[in-house]
């Protein structure tokens, strides 16, 4: 789903913000779950907009 850099400047984000060192597949997992979340999200936000 997401390309291994932005999974990588993930890693690096939960790093600076929380002092948390994660494996790639850690992160990985979690950027994931992001998107599927999000994409819900929109799913969501179009089927109440659209009826």
């Amino acid at each position: 789903m997401l390309s291994a850099t932005k999974i990588e400047e993930l890693r690096q984000i939960i790093a600076t913000d929380y002092g948390r060192e994660l494996t790639y597949d850690q992160a990985a997992e979690i950027a994931n779950t992001l998107v599927r979340y999000f994409d819900l999200l929109a799913k969501i936000k179009y089927r109440e907009s659209h009826g």
